[in-house]
């Protein structure tokens, strides 16, 4: 006969498994009341049955999304890269009618960069600096 201590833990895990929300993690559940009631059987009660089962839910969960994310970008049916290659060599190809000067406060720009910081490295006034960018953005656009 099981007593109030070996029951508890039982029903703290029914109770978990009626407020379960995924399918996953009533499983996980499930599994470690099956556990909990295979050791009360065999006459060595567990500890710990319900933070053990939540824990190793958890725990499938974080390395289930972590595969997640390390296959799917490799994934090649899901990629297509040709819109992103050809949109470099467009970008590429703009920037090479720029002139050089323009060219370089557009990439600064591209970078991060603010004009004082650019004007700071470059020796050149901010007006200046400002006046490139407008002229390198009507080149691209057009």
């Amino acid at each position: 006969m099981m007593t109030t201590n070996q029951w508890a833990p039982v029903m703290r895990l029914y109770d978990l498994h009626a407020q379960a929300k995924t399918d996953s993690l009533k499983n996980a559940i499930e599994d470690a009341i099956d556990r909990e009631l295979n050791a009360i059987q065999a006459g060595s009660a567990r500890r710990g049955g319900v933070a053990t089962a939540i824990d190793n839910h958890r725990r499938r969960e974080r390395r289930r999304r972590q595969l997640e994310t390390a296959i799917i970008p490799v994934m090649p049916t899901m990629i297509d890269p040709w819109p992103e290659v050809h949109r470099r060599l467009d970008l590429v190809h703009a920037l090479e009618g720029v002139h050089p000067a323009f060219r370089t406060v557009l990439l600064m720009r591209a970078l991060g960069l603010t004009f004082e910081e650019i004007s700071q490295l470059e020796g050149e006034p901010i007006g200046t600096l400002k006046s490139r960018m407008s002229r390198a953005m009507a080149k691209i656009a057009a």
